[in-house]
């Protein structure tokens, strides 16, 4: 029968709890009531300190804010200026500003001037109408004011209910002091609600929690029955105090010696009994000094037994626990953490992509873990032969491919660039892994690239996913020159979806851009002179109409015909008429600027398009007309054929077009027009010969 692992857990988990389960009951018989005693002393004292370090941070917090703010030259001057507005304004802004960090929820300002009271709260209630009444020395609960302006003390607290405010806090009042004289009060206030709720509301049966002043007297209860307030102020024949709550009988003068102890600062904190209302108390208390308080802690030795079988009970546990844990470390180092450690070790470097570990110890085993261990063996087993077989087709395909494969990461390091580049640039990929982007981009490319790795960063940083980049770039080849290529990329997220890195792929694109190329100079270019043809003549044409209409400048149009080009066609053939038309582009391209547009417009016909001649008509057409009657001279020269020597002519039609031409046909018919008269007239003067040499 196999013993698998969770049979073997479950023994071990009965065997510990009986084991458990008998000492606990045998410790809990000797269990003794000496020591539920210490514990409720050490209960009480542990919270007396507890309560006291946390009402002393509560209120040193904010009595440093406060004497900060008491301590401000804006108040003291507002205090005797109070009907400056600009003060008043700026006074107010600081303390609201104050609640922001306070501690306290509200703060109040009452000046001995006026007897003016002004408040405001952490919830704005009184924002505008801080004002709320005039302190008077006749009214019982206007007492603690006139109190602290008398006081020695640099400040003090006092726990009252204002009727005007409807509120009940604890107030630190601190003095505003000019030049000794203290002229005014300013402090906050803790909701009493929250401060008994927080610091004295214990929620524990038989545990109770007071504050006295240094006298004794309670201060701060649960039971607002018991609380004095206006303590500063109050007839000390009327406090209630902590003598006057124990039980008759009680050791009175023993209680006040722990109480003077403490106020003297003789000791920090003491223990003592307590007999009140018929119960028995183990009390702790720990003198505050910087607020002249007593934090007291009570706790029923009624109720210490639930505590204490409580605590007993969580000792034992934690005894047997300790031993428990020895036996199942092990148990279960034996039986299952040295496998599982094991297991994670080979998937961790099966993850890191070392197929070839294995489990071989653990396999033997007959349980689910042997079960499991001979899973993974198996799968490592696999995929460790899928992995070979994937990277050696993997490598076949990079080493072979015309295309080159790249890992680009984010400092614009290249990490991987497949064998392939050496073909495309002549680099090896170990000299482009040592390249920096300046160096593998030329300069004139840089920046596109540079701007589409920005944009990715910009898609990531919206939530978006980058999209695609396919970019024409030149690079420079090893042998000195470039080599224009496509490349197509994409950002690479990580898990978190942060940028990883960047993958691409490159391609050589020198012959698409120069098929290209080609494909424009047929559509735009006359394939035998290399002029513009009547495609490209007419659009410039078009745009220099539209840009002399709005800047009210000239052009100019020079229409060319040869004369007698037929007979030479005729005689010696289109070889030799191609001959002489090149040449005749070459000479009429010289004649002009490279600003101008030359153009074979039919088979022996040119136009010639001159640019932004300015805004006089007369110097356009003068300037044209002299380009014109250029280009005839040199026309008219001879032509050194292959074939023969040929001289001829060339009839020229010459004309603007300005702010008041209205279209391209219109400009093309006016001095095609010109042309043909002007080859009316010359048809009986032509001159040309034939000097052959064959």
């Amino acid at each position: 029968m196999k013993f698998g692992l969770r049979a073997k857990s479950a023994t071990v988990g009965a065997v510990i709890f009986v084991i458990m389960s008998c000492m606990t009951f045998l410790f809990i018989r000797y269990f003794s009531t000496d020591i539920a005693r210490e514990l409720g002393r050490e209960y009480a004292r542990e919270n007396a300190m507890r309560y006291a370090e946390k009402i002393k941070g509560t209120i040193d917090f904010d009595l440093i804010l406060t004497k900060k703010i008491a301590t401000n030259p804006l108040l003291a001057e507002w205090a005797e200026g109070e009907n400056d507005p600009l003060l008043k304004q700026k006074i107010f802004e600081t303390l609201n500003d104050y609640l922001q960090v306070s501690k306290a929820g509200s703060w109040f300002v009452a000046l001995e001037n006026s007897g003016n009271y002004y408040f405001n709260d952490s919830n704005a209630s009184h924002t505008g109408s801080e004002y709320i009444k005039t302190l008077s020395p006749k009214i019982y609960n206007d007492q603690w004011f006139f109190h602290t302006l008398k006081s020695p003390d640099p400040y003090n607290l006092n726990i009252d209910h204002d009727e005007v405010l409807g509120l009940t806090k604890l107030w630190l009042n601190i003095p505003i002091v000019k030049e000794g004289k203290r002229i005014g009060v300013v402090g906050v206030g803790f909701d009493y609600t929250h401060f008994i709720k927080e610091y004295i509301a214990e929620d524990k049966e038989g545990f109770t929690t007071m504050i006295l002043n240094a006298q004794g007297a309670i201060v701060a209860h649960k039971d607002k029955r018991y609380v004095n307030y206006h303590s500063e102020v109050m007839d000390p024949t009327l406090w209630v105090t902590l003598v006057s709550l124990v039980d008759k009988g009680h050791n009175e003068a023993q209680l006040l010696n722990h109480l003077q102890d403490l106020s003297s600062g003789k000791v920090q904190s003491t223990s003592f009994d307590l007999y009140i209302n018929g119960h028995h108390y183990i009390a702790s208390a720990t003198y505050l000094s910087q607020l002249k308080w007593i934090n007291l802690s009570m706790v029923n030795l009624d109720n210490v037994f639930g505590m204490r079988e409580m605590a007993v009970i969580g000792a034992v546990f934690m005894v047997l626990a300790l031993l428990s844990w020895g036996v199942i470390f092990m148990m279960s180092e034996r039986y299952l953490i040295s496998p599982i450690k094991a297991i994670s070790t080979v998937m961790r470097k099966i993850k890191e992509g070392d197929y070839s570990v294995r489990l071989d110890e653990e396999e033997s085993r007959c349980d689910e873990i042997g079960q499991l261990c001979r899973d993974i063996n198996a799968m490592a087993h696999k995929v460790e032969h899928s992995a070979k077989n994937a990277e050696e087709q993997y490598r076949w395909l990079t080493d072979n491919m015309s295309d080159v494969i790249w890992i680009m990461e984010l400092n614009g390091r290249f990490s991987y660039v497949s064998p392939s580049v050496e073909r495309l640039r002549g680099f090896t990929p170990h000299e482009v892994m040592h390249q920096s982007l300046e160096q593998v981009i030329c300069q004139g490319s840089l920046d596109e690239v540079q701007k589409s790795m920005a944009d990715a960063f910009a898609q990531v940083a919206a939530g978006k996913i980058p999209k695609e980049m396919t970019i024409m770039i030149e690079q420079p080849h090893k042998n000195g020159s470039t080599i224009w290529t496509e490349a197509n990329a994409r950002l690479i997220l990580d898990e978190e979806g942060k940028p990883f890195r960047f993958i691409g792929v490159t391609r050589d694109a020198s012959q698409r851009i120069k098929a290209e190329e080609e494909i424009r100079k047929l559509a735009f270019y006359d394939p035998l002179t290399s002029l513009a043809n009547r495609r490209l003549l007419l659009d410039r044409l078009e745009q220099a109409i539209v840009a002399a209409k709005r800047t009210g400048s000239y052009g100019g149009l020079i229409y060319l015909d040869l004369d007698r080009f037929k007979p030479l066609n005729d005689r010696f053939g289109h070889d030799a008429g191609d001959e002489l038309l090149i040449e005749v582009g070459r000479r009429i391209k010289e004649c002009i600027r490279a600003a101008d547009t030359a153009a074979r417009f039919g088979g022996d016909e040119f136009v010639v398009l001159v640019n932004n001649l300015g805004v006089l008509k007369e110097e356009a057409f003068a300037y044209t007309d002299a380009i014109a009657k250029k280009i005839q001279v040199q026309l008219s020269l001879p032509y050194e054929l292959e074939k023969t020597t040929y001289i001829l002519s060339a009839s020229v039609g010459v004309n603007l077009f300005g702010p008041e031409s209205s279209s391209t046909r219109e400009a093309i018919n006016e001095v095609d027009k010109l042309m043909y008269e002007v080859k009316e007239i010359r048809r009986d003067e032509y001159k040309g010969h034939f000097a052959s040499n064959i």
